[in-house]
């Protein structure tokens, strides 16, 4: 009898210690399929419009931009400036107000 406790406690403590094992495996795999995109935030830089960063209250923090630009209605851009052409290229571009309809 002491002899069968004996076995199925180490057989027990062995899966237990395997399964102890797989699970370790499993999150070191898994971070390393996390570097790619842990490597891919390095290259993570200011763009084009402000990024709002906010404090744990909800309250913006700060924000880091190349240029300060700030959405707005189509109605309230001047016409002048929906009608307005960027430049000249070699295609022909549609003004925003035909882009809006």
């Amino acid at each position: 009898m002491r002899r069968w406790m004996l076995v199925s406690g180490v057989l027990l403590m062995a899966m237990i210690a395997g399964y102890g094992a797989f699970r370790a495996a499993a999150f070191t795999f898994s971070i390393v399929g996390d570097l790619d995109t842990a490597a891919s935030l390095s290259e993570f830089g200011p763009r084009a419009q402000a990024t709002l960063a906010f404090d744990r209250g909800g309250r913006p923090a700060f924000s880091f931009f190349v240029e300060q630009r700030i959405d707005v209605p189509l109605k309230s851009v001047s016409p002048h400036m929906i009608d307005a052409r960027p430049g000249e290229t070699s295609k022909p571009t549609a003004s925003l107000r035909a882009a809006a309809r």
